[in-house]
């Protein structure tokens, strides 16, 4: 006769159950435990990436602004006139004008080892006036970035005057045909007269492939890095749990 209070289970029989889940529990929490940190690695390399390339940004563009402000203190009143009546001019006459090369090489001249790509002077009207590519100048600017700053009304988070973005350049050069493989810095800088108006703007571009190449360089080691540690850990600790005696899936215990 079974002595059992009824709805009562055999004493060892709720252990049984609770020892046959502790494989799959240790299964969901290695598993939980990888997947958190392989995000943790793929968003630590994605924030790494983000503030590299930012302080990256930040400082090109603060050699484009020195270099704008030292042109516009020392030569832009050479300038100034050319610029202002270049609309008047047609694209022919104003690729064959003297101060179109002029104000080109006077700027690389100060560029001080500077990695300059290529060199355009808009008018405030968004008019290529002068350009390392010829066949630019009097050809207006789709950008509305030049047009905000020719205006006033852009204002940097960083520099008031200047906005700076990093853009892939693949047929950028002079000829403008030659096929590059480059990762540039794109600064646009104000020119500011004397009474503080905007007479000007200057677009510099500078290559900072190599800095690029560090910073993704970086980034897949420090990524591969935490997923290399991560897959040991969880290998290891499978493994410690199966020479503990917790079968694995399919296993007898």
């Amino acid at each position: 006769m079974d002595t059992r209070e009824p709805g009562r289970a055999p004493s060892g029989q709720g252990a049984m159950r609770i020892e046959d889940q502790t494989p799959k529990l240790i299964r969901i929490y290695l598993a939980a435990g990888w997947a958190v940190l392989m995000l943790l690695a793929i968003v630590s390399g994605l924030v790494y990436r983000r503030v590299a390339v930012g302080r990256l940004t930040y400082d090109t563009e603060g050699r484009a602004v020195a270099l704008a402000q030292q042109f516009v203190a020392a030569s832009w009143p050479d300038f100034r006139t050319f610029v202002r009546d270049a609309s008047g001019l047609s694209p022919a006459d104003l690729r064959e004008h003297p101060q179109a090369a002029a104000v080109i090489d006077d700027i690389r001249a100060r560029a001080q080892g500077l990695p300059l790509i290529q060199i355009r002077l808009y008018a405030t009207d968004g008019m290529i006036v002068a350009s390392t590519a010829p066949d630019e100048i009097g050809t207006y600017t789709a950008g509305t970035v030049v047009l905000e700053i020719a205006a006033g009304r852009w204002f940097g988070p960083a520099r008031p005057d200047a906005h700076s973005e990093l853009a892939r350049a693949v047929t950028l050069g002079a000829p403008r045909t030659a096929l590059m493989d480059a990762d540039l810095v794109v600064t646009h800088i104000a020119l500011r007269s004397d009474f503080r108006d905007i007479e000007a703007v200057l677009g510099l571009y500078q290559d900072v492939t190599p800095a690029v190449r560090r910073i993704t360089r970086t980034q897949g080691l420090a990524m591969g890095g935490v997923i290399a540690i991560a897959t040991l850990a969880a290998a290891a600790l499978w493994s410690r749990a199966r020479r503990a005696g917790i079968p694995n899936r399919g296993e007898a215990p």
